[in-house]
């Protein structure tokens, strides 16, 4: 687990414990179970231990504690904490702080304490977003609020900061054992951690706490023994200890419910109405939502003050329910080549930043991420992993360990790693609100991200009901190319080769230059293309259609006279078997589009059509039509060139596409 002291983090494993329940970690500084004061070393604050989840086997314990060389310890009579200690004098420069400092969302602008604004600013937050300045003063000022607001707009900073702000303006005393006066109450358990980790961030003299399912009674127990502030947790935990006595809430002056739209399609209207009659009358109550069904209306009406009822809506009358730095892709794919395109789609978009890879099963989860092409640098997530575990795995993909996270949806609540490069749906999801969530994993905090359905062919229609509900429009492609996933790996390999210090380089040295005598020229080419993964085999083409290995997808343009002469798929064969003889044509699929057909040939005839020095490379995706034209080359409808002639019958040409038409023309098979 981490406990945040501050500055930098420091493992130790398998130390034994101290007698107390804590263990030595580093300078004569210790955990400890229970808190209390140790002389000299400084005690770990109360949200540490407030985080601290031991687990014990024969008087061992395993953590993760974050100590900061730059700290200084104060002790008064009421109280011992850590300070950071004063910042260095170094300033930034004019003209950087003066464009801060005319943001609308400038932290100064708004009244925050000195000491959050650190915080913030250690966050790497140094502006407020659109959300969180229109509602940082009404919050301030005790109003109830229901809020609209898109996945990752930053809406757990824009009800967590008031939290912080107004209980560090009245928290005088910090007696053991008082009772929480903030109540979070969230979906899962792992948006529950999500947001206590926040809170501890941005008020970290705060005690906050997490109560959800799956951790020992006891241990969360005997932290609320201790006194907390704050309290995050699931309905059905917070129940269970409201029932056994364990959590009090008559001290609550705040209750903010999140995701509430996620509580209904959960099934939890009984347990969060049965709370909210336990927390007293007179608080404030902030309901936080994507959407806003019938329900959540309901509570506003029975439960908020509506004298000093407020409504954000944040999405307003906008039909586009995704972040605009989002771009989506949809792909066409089969079950058994899923596995290799999902991959090459993370090699492409990801840029060897973090992936998140949602299946709908956790059959499917299990399968993706232990198939050959993924298993290497990937882990699952879902509900049949012990809590301990999933915990784990989720801080190892904050902290970069690993990259490419395969999760099912219900698992996945609460990912909030704003450097989510890419999100891939291994599937059409069921609707509109679930591609929502999903694609709302990445293009965080106003970054740009890459989010990919994939699909079957047949499914167009699903993916066009998407596009007209959630307001976006998908740019239909086929599996990346060859040699664009390959560029891509080079581009990423570039990168790592230029990270490697000389001293690290020196003790490889004598290798290389004997590797250079033996293969000359050669040496360097094959030496990317092992760090690349590629010394084996290049990666296999693909349909764009349907995404099946080993097929190319041909565009087939029919001038005026041969299209009136070709009335169906039967007779468009027939054109093409006289026009292009050669090639005797297989057709495992063939598509009639706007201005003639597409038609997927296995790879080996595809020289015989195009021809022999068909230069794949000039076919690679992601180029377009004004690319090509700029080469003096005739382009296809859909990009895709050289364009090239049949010799038998004038009229008919082909080429290999870099798009597809847009959905309306896919759905006309």
């Amino acid at each position: 687990k981490t406990v945040n002291v501050a500055g930098f983090q420091r493992r130790l494993v398998s130390v034994p414990g101290g007698s107390a329940g804590g263990l030595p970690l580093v300078g004569g500084v210790m955990g400890a179970r229970q808190l209390s004061s140790f002389t000299p070393s400084p005690p770990l604050n109360k949200n540490a231990a407030a985080s601290l989840e031991a687990e014990e086997e024969e008087g061992h314990v395993e953590v993760t504690v974050e100590v900061s060389p730059t700290a200084t310890h104060t002790e008064s009579a009421e109280a011992s904490s850590y300070q950071e200690a004063p910042a260095g004098t170094d300033q930034e420069p004019a003209e950087a702080k003066e464009d801060i400092e005319g943001d609308p969302g400038a932290l100064d602008k708004f009244g925050i304490s000195e000491e959050t604004q650190r915080a913030l600013r250690k966050m790497g937050v140094e502006k407020l977003f659109p959300v969180q300045i229109q509602t940082f003063e009404a919050l301030m000022g005790g109003k109830d609020m229901v809020v609209k607001s898109r996945t990752g707009s930053g809406k757990t900073i824009a009800f967590g900061l008031p939290v912080v702000e107004t209980l560090l303006q009245t928290n005088s005393e910090r007696d053991r054992g008082r009772h929480p006066r903030c109540l979070v109450l969230a979906p899962t358990r792992e948006l529950a951690l999500q947001i206590q980790r926040e809170m501890v961030k941005v008020g970290p003299r705060l005690t906050t706490a997490a109560i959800y399912g799956g951790a020992p009674y006891t241990t969360q127990e005997n932290i609320l023994r201790q006194g907390v502030d704050i309290v995050v947790g699931t309905p059905g935990r917070v129940m269970d200890m409201i029932d056994k006595g364990s959590l009090m809430l008559d001290s609550v002056q705040m209750f903010i419910l999140d995701e509430a739209d996620e509580m209904l399609k959960m099934g939890f209207q009984e347990d969060v109405e049965r709370i909210m009659t336990s927390v007293p009358e007179v608080r404030q109550t902030n309901l936080w939502s994507a959407t806003v069904p019938a329900w959540v209306k309901s509570l506003a009406k029975r439960y908020c003050d509506n004298d000093r009822l407020e409504m954000v809506d944040m999405v307003g009358d906008s039909t586009v329910r995704t972040a605009a730095t989002i771009k989506h892709y949809a792909v066409a794919a089969s079950d058994d080549d899923k596995p290799s395109i999902i991959a090459d789609l993370i090699r492409v978009h990801g840029g060897g930043g973090r992936a998140l890879v949602f299946a709908q099963t956790k059959m499917e989860v299990d399968r993706l991420a232990q198939s050959p092409e993924m298993r290497e640098w990937a882990r699952q997530l879902h509900g049949d992993i012990d809590q301990k575990m999933r915990e784990r795995t989720l801080f190892d993909f904050r902290a970069g360990k690993f990259n490419v996270l395969v999760a099912t949806d219900v698992a996945a609540r609460g990912i909030d790693v704003p450097e989510v490069e890419v999100v891939v749906q291994a599937s059409t999801p069921e609707n509109e609100d679930t591609f929502v969530h999903r694609s709302g994993r990445t293009g965080r905090a106003g970054r740009s991200g890459v989010n990919c359905v994939i699909y079957r062919p047949g499914e167009e229609g699903e993916l066009a009901r998407i596009q007209r509900s959630v307001g976006m429009r998908f740019a239909l492609e086929g599996p990346p190319s060859p040699e664009f996933i390959m560029s891509s790996r080079v581009a990423d390999v570039t990168k790592d080769l230029h990270k490697v210090s000389w001293k690290t380089s020196a003790a490889f040295a004598e290798a290389a230059e004997a590797l250079v005598a033996e293969m000359g020229d050669k040496a360097l080419p094959c030496a990317l293309a092992a760090l690349a993964g590629y010394g084996k085999a290049p990666p296999v083409l693909h349909s764009m259609m349907t995404g099946r290995a080993g097929q190319v997808t041909l565009q087939c343009v029919l001038d005026g006279k041969v299209a009136k002469k070709v009335r169906d798929v039967s007779s468009f064969r027939g054109v093409m078997e006289r026009a292009f003889p050669q090639a005797k044509m297989v057709f495992s699929r063939v598509m009639p589009v706007r201005g003639g057909y597409l038609v997927d040939l296995p790879v080996q005839q595809v020289a015989l059509v195009l021809g022999a020095d068909w230069d794949r490379e000039r076919n690679a995706a992601f180029q377009d039509k004004r690319a090509v034209e700029a080469r003096g080359e005739e382009a296809g409808p859909y990009g895709g060139a050289p364009l090239v002639d049949s010799e038998e019958i004038p009229g008919v040409s082909v080429c290999a596409p870099l798009v597809l038409p847009g959905l309306e023309a896919m759905m006309q098979d």
